[in-house]
Protein backbone atom coordinates (compact mmCIF):
# COMPACT_ATOMS: atom_id res chain seq x y z
CA UNK A 1 0.00 0.00 0.00
CA UNK A 2 0.97 3.62 -0.68
CA UNK A 3 1.77 5.57 2.57
CA UNK A 4 0.66 9.26 1.60
CA UNK A 5 2.32 11.75 4.32
CA UNK A 6 0.48 14.66 3.00
CA UNK A 7 -2.29 15.47 0.73
CA UNK A 8 -2.62 19.54 -0.29
CA UNK A 9 -6.16 20.49 -1.18
CA UNK A 10 -5.91 23.50 -3.75
CA UNK A 11 -9.74 24.60 -4.04
CA UNK A 12 -9.63 27.87 -5.84
CA UNK A 13 -11.77 28.32 -8.77
CA UNK A 14 -9.70 30.37 -11.08
CA UNK A 15 -12.00 31.78 -13.99
CA UNK A 16 -15.26 30.23 -13.09
CA UNK A 17 -18.35 31.75 -14.71
CA UNK A 18 -20.81 32.32 -11.97
CA UNK A 19 -23.21 29.88 -12.34
CA UNK A 20 -27.51 30.28 -10.94
CA UNK A 21 -29.07 27.07 -10.05
CA UNK A 22 -32.27 28.71 -9.64
CA UNK A 23 -32.75 28.84 -13.45
CA UNK A 24 -30.31 26.49 -14.60
CA UNK A 25 -32.74 23.16 -14.88
CA UNK A 26 -31.36 19.61 -15.49
CA UNK A 27 -33.69 17.59 -17.33
CA UNK A 28 -31.77 14.23 -17.93
CA UNK A 29 -28.51 13.49 -15.10
CA UNK A 30 -28.61 9.72 -15.43
CA UNK A 31 -26.86 8.71 -12.42
CA UNK A 32 -29.71 7.35 -10.35
CA UNK A 33 -30.45 4.58 -12.67
CA UNK A 34 -33.99 6.09 -14.05
CA UNK A 35 -35.37 7.52 -17.10
CA UNK A 36 -36.01 10.82 -15.53
CA UNK A 37 -38.93 11.31 -18.42
CA UNK A 38 -36.82 10.40 -21.36
CA UNK A 39 -38.60 8.22 -23.28
CA UNK A 40 -37.40 5.98 -26.78
CA UNK A 41 -39.05 7.41 -30.05
CA UNK A 42 -39.73 4.21 -31.84
CA UNK A 43 -41.88 3.01 -29.21
CA UNK A 44 -42.71 5.75 -27.15
CA UNK A 45 -42.12 3.78 -24.20
CA UNK A 46 -39.40 4.97 -21.17
CA UNK A 47 -35.97 4.41 -21.40
CA UNK A 48 -35.98 2.06 -18.76
CA UNK A 49 -38.52 -0.18 -19.85
CA UNK A 50 -37.33 -3.70 -20.39
CA UNK A 51 -38.32 -3.41 -24.04
CA UNK A 52 -35.58 -0.88 -24.48
CA UNK A 53 -32.65 -2.29 -22.71
CA UNK A 54 -31.12 -3.70 -25.68
CA UNK A 55 -30.84 0.34 -26.84
CA UNK A 56 -30.10 2.23 -23.67
CA UNK A 57 -28.07 1.85 -20.57
CA UNK A 58 -26.55 3.48 -17.65
CA UNK A 59 -22.59 2.69 -17.34
CA UNK A 60 -19.54 3.65 -16.19
CA UNK A 61 -18.09 4.92 -19.34
CA UNK A 62 -15.28 7.04 -18.08
CA UNK A 63 -16.78 10.32 -18.83
CA UNK A 64 -14.42 12.98 -16.61
CA UNK A 65 -16.95 14.49 -13.81
CA UNK A 66 -19.76 11.75 -14.52
CA UNK A 67 -19.98 8.25 -12.33
CA UNK A 68 -22.67 7.08 -15.29
CA UNK A 69 -23.13 7.78 -18.65
CA UNK A 70 -26.40 6.94 -20.44
CA UNK A 71 -25.46 4.87 -23.26
CA UNK A 72 -27.15 4.75 -26.31
CA UNK A 73 -26.54 1.53 -28.94
CA UNK A 74 -28.31 1.67 -32.28
CA UNK A 75 -26.19 1.73 -35.50
CA UNK A 76 -26.39 4.15 -38.32
CA UNK A 77 -28.54 7.33 -38.14
CA UNK A 78 -31.56 7.08 -35.99
CA UNK A 79 -33.98 9.74 -33.76
CA UNK A 80 -33.99 7.43 -30.45
CA UNK A 81 -33.78 9.26 -27.24
CA UNK A 82 -36.40 12.65 -26.50
CA UNK A 83 -38.52 13.95 -23.75
CA UNK A 84 -41.89 15.37 -23.48
CA UNK A 85 -41.24 18.34 -21.24
CA UNK A 86 -44.77 18.86 -20.92
CA UNK A 87 -44.60 15.53 -18.12
CA UNK A 88 -41.90 16.96 -16.02
CA UNK A 89 -44.17 19.00 -14.11
CA UNK A 90 -43.03 22.76 -14.64
CA UNK A 91 -40.59 22.38 -16.99
CA UNK A 92 -42.23 24.11 -20.08
CA UNK A 93 -41.97 27.39 -17.65
CA UNK A 94 -38.52 26.01 -17.55
CA UNK A 95 -37.86 25.58 -21.22
CA UNK A 96 -39.20 29.27 -21.93
CA UNK A 97 -37.42 31.15 -18.70
CA UNK A 98 -33.89 29.84 -20.39
CA UNK A 99 -31.73 30.17 -23.37
CA UNK A 100 -29.78 27.16 -24.12
CA UNK A 101 -29.67 23.58 -24.00
CA UNK A 102 -26.53 22.42 -22.65
CA UNK A 103 -25.43 18.32 -23.08
CA UNK A 104 -22.07 16.46 -23.02
CA UNK A 105 -21.28 14.19 -26.00
CA UNK A 106 -18.73 11.34 -25.49
CA UNK A 107 -17.37 8.52 -27.57
CA UNK A 108 -14.83 5.53 -26.20
CA UNK A 109 -12.01 4.66 -27.12
CA UNK A 110 -11.58 2.81 -30.31
CA UNK A 111 -9.62 0.52 -32.38
CA UNK A 112 -10.95 1.48 -35.75
CA UNK A 113 -11.88 3.71 -38.16
CA UNK A 114 -15.15 5.64 -38.56
CA UNK A 115 -17.15 8.37 -37.58
CA UNK A 116 -20.13 9.50 -35.19
CA UNK A 117 -21.88 12.78 -34.00
CA UNK A 118 -24.75 14.13 -33.20
CA UNK A 119 -27.10 14.93 -36.20
CA UNK A 120 -30.02 16.92 -35.17
CA UNK A 121 -31.24 18.13 -31.79
CA UNK A 122 -34.85 18.77 -32.57
CA UNK A 123 -37.33 21.12 -30.80
CA UNK A 124 -40.80 20.10 -31.62
CA UNK A 125 -44.01 21.99 -29.74
CA UNK A 126 -47.54 22.69 -30.29
CA UNK A 127 -47.54 24.51 -33.68
CA UNK A 128 -43.80 24.80 -34.10
CA UNK A 129 -40.89 22.46 -36.06
CA UNK A 130 -37.33 23.61 -35.61
CA UNK A 131 -33.57 23.01 -33.88
CA UNK A 132 -29.94 22.38 -35.11
CA UNK A 133 -30.05 20.03 -38.44
CA UNK A 134 -28.58 19.23 -41.60
CA UNK A 135 -26.31 22.02 -41.93
CA UNK A 136 -28.53 24.25 -40.00
CA UNK A 137 -26.56 24.27 -36.91
CA UNK A 138 -26.56 28.02 -35.84
CA UNK A 139 -25.84 29.41 -32.28
CA UNK A 140 -24.60 26.57 -30.90
CA UNK A 141 -20.72 26.75 -29.18
CA UNK A 142 -18.82 23.58 -28.17
CA UNK A 143 -15.71 22.51 -25.79
CA UNK A 144 -13.45 20.15 -25.35
CA UNK A 145 -12.41 17.44 -28.50
CA UNK A 146 -14.19 19.58 -31.10
CA UNK A 147 -11.68 19.19 -33.72
CA UNK A 148 -13.61 17.12 -35.99
CA UNK A 149 -16.77 19.27 -35.85
CA UNK A 150 -18.55 19.91 -38.96
CA UNK A 151 -20.17 23.22 -39.32
CA UNK A 152 -17.97 25.87 -38.75
CA UNK A 153 -17.40 23.88 -34.63
CA UNK A 154 -21.13 23.76 -33.86
CA UNK A 155 -21.90 20.46 -35.12
CA UNK A 156 -20.52 17.73 -32.65
CA UNK A 157 -18.51 14.81 -34.63
CA UNK A 158 -16.22 12.40 -34.28
CA UNK A 159 -13.66 10.40 -36.23
CA UNK A 160 -11.93 6.84 -34.83
CA UNK A 161 -8.62 5.69 -35.95
CA UNK A 162 -6.97 2.58 -34.03
CA UNK A 163 -5.75 3.44 -30.52
CA UNK A 164 -7.91 6.94 -30.27
CA UNK A 165 -8.19 7.85 -26.88
CA UNK A 166 -11.83 8.65 -25.48
CA UNK A 167 -13.40 11.31 -26.45
CA UNK A 168 -15.67 14.02 -25.38
CA UNK A 169 -16.96 17.74 -25.27
CA UNK A 170 -19.68 19.98 -23.88
CA UNK A 171 -22.75 21.31 -26.85
CA UNK A 172 -24.37 24.63 -25.82
CA UNK A 173 -27.46 25.41 -28.50
CA UNK A 174 -28.97 28.73 -28.09
CA UNK A 175 -32.84 28.38 -28.77
CA UNK A 176 -33.69 31.98 -27.66
CA UNK A 177 -34.87 32.57 -31.13
CA UNK A 178 -37.42 29.64 -31.22
CA UNK A 179 -38.86 30.44 -27.52
CA UNK A 180 -40.93 33.62 -28.78
CA UNK A 181 -42.12 31.23 -31.94
CA UNK A 182 -43.53 28.45 -29.63
CA UNK A 183 -45.41 31.01 -27.36
CA UNK A 184 -47.26 32.60 -29.92
CA UNK A 185 -48.16 29.44 -31.02
CA UNK A 186 -49.52 28.41 -28.28
CA UNK A 187 -47.68 25.66 -27.33
CA UNK A 188 -49.11 23.19 -24.66
CA UNK A 189 -46.07 20.74 -25.11
CA UNK A 190 -42.31 20.58 -26.21
CA UNK A 191 -40.40 17.87 -26.89
CA UNK A 192 -36.59 17.74 -27.66
CA UNK A 193 -35.36 14.61 -29.35
CA UNK A 194 -31.46 13.73 -30.46
CA UNK A 195 -30.47 12.16 -33.47
CA UNK A 196 -27.34 10.42 -33.60
CA UNK A 197 -25.67 9.04 -36.84
CA UNK A 198 -22.31 6.54 -36.78
CA UNK A 199 -20.73 4.54 -39.19
CA UNK A 200 -17.93 3.58 -41.01
CA UNK A 201 -16.56 0.86 -38.48
CA UNK A 202 -17.11 3.13 -35.60
CA UNK A 203 -18.50 2.18 -32.18
CA UNK A 204 -22.58 1.75 -32.60
CA UNK A 205 -23.07 3.04 -29.31
CA UNK A 206 -22.47 6.76 -27.80
CA UNK A 207 -22.31 8.45 -24.19
CA UNK A 208 -24.95 11.30 -22.92
CA UNK A 209 -24.68 13.09 -19.97
CA UNK A 210 -26.46 16.14 -18.35
CA UNK A 211 -28.90 17.54 -20.68
CA UNK A 212 -29.64 20.96 -19.12
CA UNK A 213 -31.14 24.25 -19.44
CA UNK A 214 -29.67 27.78 -18.47
CA UNK A 215 -29.44 31.53 -19.44
CA UNK A 216 -26.01 30.85 -20.76
CA UNK A 217 -23.86 28.57 -22.26
CA UNK A 218 -22.21 25.42 -20.85
CA UNK A 219 -25.37 25.48 -18.19
CA UNK A 220 -24.24 28.74 -16.87
CA UNK A 221 -26.54 31.45 -15.66
CA UNK A 222 -24.89 34.92 -15.50
CA UNK A 223 -25.99 36.43 -11.69
CA UNK A 224 -24.74 34.02 -8.94
CA UNK A 225 -22.00 32.67 -7.00
CA UNK A 226 -19.52 30.11 -8.84
CA UNK A 227 -20.00 26.27 -7.12
CA UNK A 228 -16.93 26.02 -4.50
CA UNK A 229 -14.64 22.74 -3.86
CA UNK A 230 -13.92 20.85 -0.58
CA UNK A 231 -12.34 18.48 1.00
CA UNK A 232 -12.35 15.57 3.99
CA UNK A 233 -10.20 12.54 4.78
CA UNK A 234 -11.94 9.63 3.37
CA UNK A 235 -12.05 6.93 6.47
CA UNK A 236 -13.06 2.84 6.26
CA UNK A 237 -17.00 3.31 6.46
CA UNK A 238 -20.07 2.66 5.04
CA UNK A 239 -21.69 5.85 3.86
CA UNK A 240 -25.28 6.19 2.62
CA UNK A 241 -25.72 9.42 1.41
CA UNK A 242 -29.46 11.18 0.92
CA UNK A 243 -28.78 11.70 -2.58
CA UNK A 244 -31.88 11.69 -4.67
CA UNK A 245 -33.15 15.02 -5.26
CA UNK A 246 -36.61 13.68 -6.84
CA UNK A 247 -38.40 13.57 -3.67
CA UNK A 248 -37.35 14.23 -0.01
CA UNK A 249 -38.87 11.04 0.96
CA UNK A 250 -37.09 8.97 -1.29
CA UNK A 251 -34.79 5.92 0.79
CA UNK A 252 -30.86 5.29 0.38
CA UNK A 253 -30.85 2.29 2.07
CA UNK A 254 -29.28 -1.75 1.83
CA UNK A 255 -31.49 -4.69 3.05
CA UNK A 256 -30.63 -8.30 4.03
CA UNK A 257 -30.06 -10.35 0.60
CA UNK A 258 -33.58 -11.74 -0.72
CA UNK A 259 -35.14 -14.67 1.60
CA UNK A 260 -32.85 -14.26 4.40
CA UNK A 261 -34.76 -14.76 7.92
CA UNK A 262 -34.24 -12.10 9.72
CA UNK A 263 -37.44 -12.95 12.38
CA UNK A 264 -37.19 -12.51 15.94
CA UNK A 265 -40.62 -14.97 16.03
CA UNK A 266 -39.66 -18.10 16.31
CA UNK A 267 -35.70 -18.02 16.87
CA UNK A 268 -36.38 -20.48 19.05
CA UNK A 269 -34.21 -18.03 21.42
CA UNK A 270 -33.55 -14.58 23.24
CA UNK A 271 -32.38 -12.08 22.89
CA UNK A 272 -32.29 -11.15 19.30
CA UNK A 273 -30.71 -7.66 18.42
CA UNK A 274 -31.19 -5.33 15.64
CA UNK A 275 -27.31 -2.71 15.83
CA UNK A 276 -25.77 -0.45 14.27
CA UNK A 277 -23.03 2.06 14.87
CA UNK A 278 -22.72 5.52 13.64
CA UNK A 279 -19.91 7.77 12.91
CA UNK A 280 -21.80 11.13 11.98
CA UNK A 281 -25.16 12.34 12.04
CA UNK A 282 -26.18 15.77 10.04
CA UNK A 283 -27.85 18.69 11.31
CA UNK A 284 -30.66 18.58 9.03
CA UNK A 285 -34.05 17.98 10.57
CA UNK A 286 -36.13 16.28 10.08
CA UNK A 287 -33.39 13.57 8.71
CA UNK A 288 -34.38 10.24 9.11
CA UNK A 289 -32.17 7.05 10.20
CA UNK A 290 -33.90 3.73 10.33
CA UNK A 291 -34.86 -0.04 10.26
CA UNK A 292 -37.36 -1.20 8.57
CA UNK A 293 -38.64 -5.34 9.47
CA UNK A 294 -40.81 -6.49 7.18
CA UNK A 295 -42.71 -9.54 7.08
CA UNK A 296 -42.44 -10.61 3.48
CA UNK A 297 -45.24 -13.17 3.80
CA UNK A 298 -47.49 -9.53 3.93
CA UNK A 299 -46.50 -8.07 0.76
CA UNK A 300 -48.52 -10.84 -1.12
CA UNK A 301 -48.06 -9.61 -4.95
CA UNK A 302 -46.16 -6.60 -4.16
CA UNK A 303 -42.74 -6.81 -4.47
CA UNK A 304 -39.96 -6.85 -1.83
CA UNK A 305 -36.52 -5.97 -4.21
CA UNK A 306 -36.70 -2.89 -6.53
CA UNK A 307 -39.22 -1.36 -4.43
CA UNK A 308 -37.72 1.78 -2.70
CA UNK A 309 -41.10 2.06 -0.55
CA UNK A 310 -41.32 -1.61 0.26
CA UNK A 311 -41.53 -0.22 3.93
CA UNK A 312 -44.58 2.13 2.92
CA UNK A 313 -46.54 -0.37 0.95
CA UNK A 314 -46.06 -3.40 3.27
CA UNK A 315 -49.45 -4.13 5.44
CA UNK A 316 -46.92 -5.02 8.59
CA UNK A 317 -44.39 -3.51 9.61
CA UNK A 318 -41.94 -2.54 12.52
CA UNK A 319 -40.08 0.22 12.47
CA UNK A 320 -36.86 2.01 14.70
CA UNK A 321 -37.26 5.30 13.11
CA UNK A 322 -34.94 7.83 14.51
CA UNK A 323 -35.29 11.82 13.44
CA UNK A 324 -32.97 14.17 13.28
CA UNK A 325 -34.25 17.81 15.27
CA UNK A 326 -32.49 21.23 16.22
CA UNK A 327 -28.52 21.24 16.81
CA UNK A 328 -27.56 21.20 20.96
CA UNK A 329 -25.87 23.01 22.55
CA UNK A 330 -22.24 21.23 21.91
CA UNK A 331 -23.59 21.74 17.78
CA UNK A 332 -24.04 18.05 17.59
CA UNK A 333 -28.04 16.35 16.12
CA UNK A 334 -30.25 16.25 18.58
CA UNK A 335 -33.18 13.60 17.59
CA UNK A 336 -35.96 11.94 18.47
CA UNK A 337 -36.48 8.16 18.14
CA UNK A 338 -39.80 5.57 18.22
CA UNK A 339 -40.09 2.12 17.72
CA UNK A 340 -43.39 1.39 16.04
CA UNK A 341 -45.66 -1.28 14.20
CA UNK A 342 -48.69 -1.46 11.62
CA UNK A 343 -50.78 -4.44 10.71
CA UNK A 344 -53.16 -4.67 7.64
CA UNK A 345 -52.27 -1.09 6.74
CA UNK A 346 -50.57 -0.71 3.09
CA UNK A 347 -49.56 2.27 2.07
CA UNK A 348 -49.00 4.63 5.32
CA UNK A 349 -46.38 4.41 7.92
CA UNK A 350 -46.38 2.45 11.74
CA UNK A 351 -48.80 4.20 14.08
CA UNK A 352 -49.07 2.12 16.77
CA UNK A 353 -46.24 3.21 19.64
CA UNK A 354 -44.18 0.11 21.44
CA UNK A 355 -41.61 2.44 23.41
CA UNK A 356 -43.19 2.43 27.24
CA UNK A 357 -43.76 6.17 28.54
CA UNK A 358 -41.15 6.92 31.09
CA UNK A 359 -37.58 7.74 31.41
CA UNK A 360 -37.85 10.35 28.60
CA UNK A 361 -40.10 8.62 26.73
CA UNK A 362 -42.89 10.98 26.13
CA UNK A 363 -46.60 9.48 26.27
CA UNK A 364 -46.71 9.66 22.79
CA UNK A 365 -44.23 6.86 23.05
CA UNK A 366 -41.39 8.66 21.18
CA UNK A 367 -37.92 9.72 23.15
CA UNK A 368 -36.08 12.99 22.71
CA UNK A 369 -32.47 13.49 23.23
CA UNK A 370 -31.41 15.21 26.98
CA UNK A 371 -29.27 17.57 27.05
CA UNK A 372 -26.25 16.66 24.59
CA UNK A 373 -27.16 13.36 23.30
CA UNK A 374 -26.32 12.62 19.88
CA UNK A 375 -27.85 10.22 17.65
CA UNK A 376 -23.72 9.01 17.12
CA UNK A 377 -23.08 5.95 18.65
CA UNK A 378 -24.15 2.27 19.11
CA UNK A 379 -27.95 1.87 18.54
CA UNK A 380 -29.25 -1.32 19.45
CA UNK A 381 -32.99 -2.61 19.32
CA UNK A 382 -33.17 -6.40 21.92
CA UNK A 383 -36.02 -8.55 21.77
CA UNK A 384 -36.32 -10.62 25.00
CA UNK A 385 -39.40 -12.15 23.74
CA UNK A 386 -41.49 -11.99 20.61
CA UNK A 387 -43.79 -9.01 21.93
CA UNK A 388 -41.03 -7.16 24.59
CA UNK A 389 -37.49 -5.89 24.11
CA UNK A 390 -35.56 -2.34 24.75
CA UNK A 391 -34.16 0.08 22.67
CA UNK A 392 -30.92 1.27 23.74
CA UNK A 393 -30.00 4.92 22.35
CA UNK A 394 -25.73 5.78 22.65
CA UNK A 395 -25.13 6.92 26.14
CA UNK A 396 -28.87 5.83 27.31
CA UNK A 397 -30.34 3.26 29.35
CA UNK A 398 -32.45 0.73 27.97
CA UNK A 399 -36.03 2.21 27.06
CA UNK A 400 -38.30 -0.82 27.53
CA UNK A 401 -40.89 -1.59 24.60
CA UNK A 402 -44.36 -3.92 24.10
CA UNK A 403 -45.94 -4.45 21.12
CA UNK A 404 -49.43 -5.58 21.55
CA UNK A 405 -50.42 -7.24 18.66
CA UNK A 406 -52.45 -10.29 19.81
CA UNK A 407 -51.41 -12.33 16.31
CA UNK A 408 -48.15 -11.06 16.65
CA UNK A 409 -46.63 -14.55 15.97
CA UNK A 410 -48.37 -14.72 12.33
CA UNK A 411 -48.20 -10.98 11.78
CA UNK A 412 -44.63 -11.26 12.27
CA UNK A 413 -43.54 -14.62 10.51
CA UNK A 414 -40.31 -15.75 8.75
CA UNK A 415 -38.99 -14.68 6.60
CA UNK A 416 -38.54 -11.10 7.71
CA UNK A 417 -36.59 -8.40 5.38
CA UNK A 418 -34.32 -5.99 7.68
CA UNK A 419 -34.29 -2.81 5.59
CA UNK A 420 -31.26 -0.12 7.11
CA UNK A 421 -30.89 3.54 5.90
CA UNK A 422 -32.29 7.00 5.52
CA UNK A 423 -34.50 9.46 3.93
CA UNK A 424 -33.85 13.62 3.99
CA UNK A 425 -38.00 14.43 4.46
CA UNK A 426 -36.80 17.81 3.42
CA UNK A 427 -34.65 19.43 0.96
CA UNK A 428 -32.08 20.62 4.06
CA UNK A 429 -31.06 17.13 3.89
CA UNK A 430 -30.91 16.50 0.69
CA UNK A 431 -27.04 15.61 -0.03
CA UNK A 432 -26.26 15.02 3.61
CA UNK A 433 -24.88 11.76 4.60
CA UNK A 434 -24.42 9.42 7.35
CA UNK A 435 -21.40 7.34 8.04
CA UNK A 436 -21.93 3.47 9.21
CA UNK A 437 -19.07 1.89 11.29
CA UNK A 438 -21.04 -1.25 11.47
CA UNK A 439 -24.17 -3.24 11.26
CA UNK A 440 -24.92 -6.29 12.92
CA UNK A 441 -28.45 -8.78 13.62
CA UNK A 442 -27.84 -11.89 16.21
CA UNK A 443 -30.33 -14.12 17.26
CA UNK A 444 -31.95 -14.57 14.01
CA UNK A 445 -32.09 -17.52 11.57
CA UNK A 446 -29.74 -16.05 9.11
CA UNK A 447 -27.38 -14.10 11.69
CA UNK A 448 -24.87 -11.31 10.56
CA UNK A 449 -22.30 -8.57 10.84
CA UNK A 450 -20.19 -6.36 9.18
CA UNK A 451 -17.64 -4.29 10.32
CA UNK A 452 -17.50 -1.65 7.50
CA UNK A 453 -14.31 -0.11 9.15
CA UNK A 454 -12.35 -3.19 8.34
CA UNK A 455 -12.86 -3.79 4.74
CA UNK A 456 -10.45 -5.33 2.35
CA UNK A 457 -8.98 -2.83 -0.29
CA UNK A 458 -11.73 -2.89 -3.25
CA UNK A 459 -14.75 -4.42 -1.54
CA UNK A 460 -18.20 -2.82 -2.10
CA UNK A 461 -21.31 -3.34 -0.50
CA UNK A 462 -21.90 -6.27 -2.21
CA UNK A 463 -18.64 -7.87 -1.87
CA UNK A 464 -20.05 -9.74 2.04
CA UNK A 465 -22.80 -11.45 -0.28
CA UNK A 466 -25.00 -10.26 2.64
CA UNK A 467 -26.93 -7.36 1.10
CA UNK A 468 -28.66 -6.01 -1.51
CA UNK A 469 -29.24 -2.38 -2.52
CA UNK A 470 -32.37 -2.78 -5.23
CA UNK A 471 -34.92 -1.14 -2.62
CA UNK A 472 -32.49 2.11 -2.50
CA UNK A 473 -33.41 5.04 -4.93
CA UNK A 474 -30.32 4.57 -6.29
CA UNK A 475 -27.21 2.51 -6.09
CA UNK A 476 -24.76 5.88 -5.80
CA UNK A 477 -25.63 6.79 -2.48
CA UNK A 478 -24.32 3.65 -1.07
CA UNK A 479 -20.23 4.22 -1.16
CA UNK A 480 -18.38 1.97 0.73
CA UNK A 481 -14.72 3.28 1.68
CA UNK A 482 -11.61 1.51 2.25
CA UNK A 483 -8.46 2.40 2.85
CA UNK A 484 -7.13 2.40 -0.52
CA UNK A 485 -9.77 5.50 -0.65
CA UNK A 486 -7.56 8.24 1.70
CA UNK A 487 -9.73 11.19 -0.05
CA UNK A 488 -13.16 12.89 -0.79
CA UNK A 489 -12.68 16.08 -2.95
CA UNK A 490 -16.29 17.80 -3.45
CA UNK A 491 -17.84 20.70 -5.49
CA UNK A 492 -21.60 21.72 -5.54
CA UNK A 493 -23.63 21.82 -8.66
CA UNK A 494 -24.12 22.56 -11.61
CA UNK A 495 -20.40 22.22 -12.65
CA UNK A 496 -21.40 21.56 -16.70
CA UNK A 497 -18.10 21.41 -18.42
CA UNK A 498 -15.73 21.26 -15.50
CA UNK A 499 -13.94 18.31 -14.64
CA UNK A 500 -11.60 17.45 -11.95
CA UNK A 501 -7.55 18.39 -12.40
CA UNK A 502 -4.65 16.84 -9.91
CA UNK A 503 -1.35 18.25 -10.09
CA UNK A 504 1.73 17.49 -7.82
CA UNK A 505 3.15 20.94 -8.29
CA UNK A 506 2.39 24.55 -7.45
CA UNK A 507 2.76 26.96 -9.20
CA UNK A 508 0.96 25.85 -12.16
CA UNK A 509 3.50 26.33 -15.30
CA UNK A 510 1.63 24.28 -17.94
CA UNK A 511 -1.79 23.86 -19.36
CA UNK A 512 -3.86 20.83 -18.51
CA UNK A 513 -3.13 17.54 -19.88
CA UNK A 514 0.84 17.82 -19.39
CA UNK A 515 1.98 14.27 -19.18
CA UNK A 516 4.22 13.68 -16.29
CA UNK A 517 7.16 11.33 -17.17
CA UNK A 518 9.73 12.00 -13.91
CA UNK A 519 9.34 14.52 -10.67
CA UNK A 520 9.93 17.41 -12.83
CA UNK A 521 8.90 20.47 -10.86
CA UNK A 522 6.42 21.08 -13.83
CA UNK A 523 2.80 22.05 -12.28
CA UNK A 524 0.08 21.39 -14.54
CA UNK A 525 -3.51 20.01 -14.06
CA UNK A 526 -3.84 16.28 -15.05
CA UNK A 527 -6.66 13.37 -15.07
CA UNK A 528 -6.43 11.89 -11.70
CA UNK A 529 -6.18 8.72 -13.38
CA UNK A 530 -2.59 9.53 -15.47
CA UNK A 531 -0.86 8.50 -12.28
CA UNK A 532 -1.84 4.72 -12.76
CA UNK A 533 -1.72 4.50 -17.10
CA UNK A 534 -5.27 4.66 -16.36
CA UNK A 535 -6.06 1.57 -15.03
CA UNK A 536 -8.61 3.10 -12.27
CA UNK A 537 -10.88 6.22 -11.92
CA UNK A 538 -12.36 8.44 -8.87
CA UNK A 539 -15.62 7.94 -7.82
CA UNK A 540 -17.91 10.23 -8.38
CA UNK A 541 -21.19 10.69 -6.63
CA UNK A 542 -23.87 13.34 -7.90
CA UNK A 543 -25.51 13.71 -4.39
CA UNK A 544 -28.39 16.70 -3.93
CA UNK A 545 -26.80 18.92 -5.34
CA UNK A 546 -22.92 18.41 -4.92
CA UNK A 547 -20.39 16.11 -6.69
CA UNK A 548 -18.38 13.99 -4.03
CA UNK A 549 -15.09 12.40 -5.59
CA UNK A 550 -13.21 9.82 -4.28
CA UNK A 551 -9.69 9.66 -4.62
CA UNK A 552 -8.47 5.99 -4.80
CA UNK A 553 -4.84 6.21 -3.32
CA UNK A 554 -3.51 4.74 -6.81
CA UNK A 555 -4.82 8.41 -8.46
CA UNK A 556 -2.69 10.50 -6.43
CA UNK A 557 1.11 11.73 -7.69
CA UNK A 558 2.89 9.44 -4.99
CA UNK A 559 1.62 6.03 -6.90
CA UNK A 560 3.75 6.82 -9.92
CA UNK A 561 6.22 8.94 -8.08
CA UNK A 562 6.89 8.08 -4.48
CA UNK A 563 8.71 10.98 -3.61
CA UNK A 564 6.01 13.13 -4.60
CA UNK A 565 3.92 13.27 -1.48
CA UNK A 566 1.65 16.64 -2.20
CA UNK A 567 -1.89 16.39 -4.30
CA UNK A 568 -3.30 20.10 -5.40
CA UNK A 569 -6.63 19.85 -7.10
CA UNK A 570 -8.58 21.78 -8.98
CA UNK A 571 -11.61 21.81 -11.21
CA UNK A 572 -10.77 22.73 -14.96
CA UNK A 573 -12.42 23.46 -18.18
CA UNK A 574 -12.68 22.28 -20.28
CA UNK A 575 -11.85 19.15 -18.43
CA UNK A 576 -8.47 17.55 -18.82
CA UNK A 577 -7.68 15.33 -21.45
CA UNK A 578 -5.73 12.13 -21.44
Amino acid sequence: MKHITKISLWLALLGLTAINSQAQVVIGSWQTGQSEGWLDNSDQLPITDPSNTNKYSFVKAGVPGYQYSLQITDPGYNTDLYINLTTLGGEPAGFEDNAWLTFTFSVPAWTNGGYSQIANVLLNAQGFYGGMEGNDWVNTVCKGNTGANYNNGSQPNYYFYNGIAMQTQVVSIDYSSYVSQIQSAGAGWIEVSFTENNGGGAPPYYFLNNVVLSTAPFGIDAASPPPTMGGQPAKPELRIFAGSTANTYDRAEIDTAPDGDESWIGSGHYPVTYSFTLLDFPVAPPMQCQIFLIPEGSLGSTPYTGNEYVDYNAPNELWLEINGMQANADGSSGYNAQVAWKVGAPNTNPNNQALTPGNGVAPSGIYANQGNQSPVGTWTLKFTGPADGTLTPPGVNPLPFHISDPNLATDFASPVLAVFGLQPNSGGGEGTYIDYASISIAGTANPISENFTSEAPGNTIESSGLWDTSDSAGAAPIQLVTTETPLWVSWTLPAIGWGLGESPYLPITQPPGYIYSSPNGVGSFVLPEQFNGYSDSPVNVNQGGTNWTLIPSDCLPSNEFPTLTNAYFQLVSPPPGN
